[in-house]
């Protein structure tokens, strides 16, 4: 059983992929480790006392982007439909909003091709919510708006 199945109680074909080190943005920033599986995205802090353990299904999620903790901190925030996490102190911020975002597109996709909804804000739109991705680079050139900073199912604000 890997560190991600024991402390956030998955099962064991929940393997993690990838663990970042970085800190969740609460009254203050809280250092700690990021673990991504195909579908979830978990945190784990124990600073100052404060045990902090958030697991996210990427099934629950309705927005990724990436922003700016304190004015000068590069990181990710992570919404669903009920909540918002901020997640900042990136080595490498780029790198892993990509693997979050292409697990969160993977596991949309899945989820869409079962016919079952990905999260609540597909399901008000009858369960089909496709990911937004980044246009191409053709697309670029014929002048077609890009948003490189963000990625949200259609229909989620």
């Amino acid at each position: 059983m890997d560190t991600m199945q024991k402390d956030f109680h998955l099962s064991k074909a929940q393997r993690h992929i990838d663990d970042f080190s970085c800190a969740i943005r609460r009254r203050i920033l809280l250092h700690g480790r990021m673990y991504i599986s195909a579908s979830h995205i978990a945190f784990k802090s124990d600073v100052f006392g404060l045990g902090v353990r958030v697991a996210l299904p990427l099934r629950d999620v309705v927005k990724i982007e990436r922003s700016i903790t304190d004015l000068i901190n590069p990181s990710i925030t992570v919404s669903t439909s009920s909540e918002t996490h901020t997640f900042a102190s990136f080595f490498f911020r780029d790198h892993t909003y990509r693997v979050i975002v292409e697990l969160w597109k993977i596991q949309l996709h899945c989820h869409r091709l079962l016919g079952m909804p990905s999260s609540p804000a597909a399901a008000d739109h009858g369960g089909d919510a496709p990911v937004t991705p980044p246009p191409s680079p053709v697309a670029v050139a014929r002048g077609q708006p890009r948003s490189d900073n963000e990625f949200a199912p259609m229909g989620a604000k």
